[in-house]
C-alpha cells in the first residue's frame, strides 16, 4: 500500500526559515515544489533563528510529535537542517556530533526516515571551520546509514 500523504517535518535554524525570500518557499519549498510524488505533500518547516544543535535536539523531538498522524497511509519524515551556530556559540565539534547523533538515533529507534541538510558556508571568514563541521556532521550520517546533503563545498566559491 502506498502513502496518500507524505508529510515532512523540517527542524533546522534560520536557514530553513523563508525570512528574505519574495516568493515565501525557502530552499525546502523549492525543493518540495519541484520533487515528483504520487502523495499529497505537507510540508511543516520548523525553524527557530540562532538555534545550535544543542536546542535542536532539546526541541525536535516534541516538534515532530506534535505532528504526528497515527494512519498506515501516511509517510512521515524528518528533514534536520544544520547550519554554523554552533561555530559562533562555542560548541566543540564533538558536542555538535554528539548532538546530530542523538537525534539521528532517536528517530532510528522511531523508525522516523530522516535526511540531513550541511550547513552553507554563509560566514566567509569562518569557512574553515564550517567545512569542518559540515565533514562531522557527514561522518555521523554516513556512520548511521542517513542521506546527508553536503551544501558547504558545492557553494564554498
Amino acid at each position: 500500500m502506498s502513502a496518500s500523504e507524505l508529510r515532512i517535518c523540517a527542524v533546522g535554524d534560520e536557514l530553513l526559515s523563508t525570512v528574505g525570500d519574495a516568493r515565501a518557499l525557502g530552499w525546502l519549498g523549492r525543493v518540495v515544489a519541484r520533487t515528483r510524488t504520487d502523495a499529497a505533500t505537507v510540508l511543516l518547516p520548523l525553524s527557530v533563528p540562532g538555534e545550535t544543535t544543542t536546542g535542536l535536539s532539546a526541541r525536535w523531538e516534541d516538534e515532530f510529535n506534535r505532528r504526528v498522524i497515527s494512519a498506515p497511509d501516511v509517510d512521515q519524515r524528518l528533514v534536520i537542517s544544520l547550519g554554523h551556530n554552533d561555530i559562533v556559540a562555542g560548541l566543540s565539534v564533538a558536542r555538535s556530533r554528539l548532538n546530530l547523533a542523538n537525534i539521528l538515533d532517536i528517530a532510528d529507534e522511531r523508525r522516523i526516515s530522516t535526511f540531513v541538510v550541511g550547513p552553507p558556508p554563509t560566514v566567509p571568514h569562518r569557512a574553515r571551520e564550517i567545512e569542518e563541521l559540515s565533514a562531522a556532521f557527514a561522518d555521523v550520517a554516513q556512520r548511521r546509514r542517513v542521506p546527508f546533503v553536503d551544501t558547504f563545498t558545492p557553494l564554498v566559491d
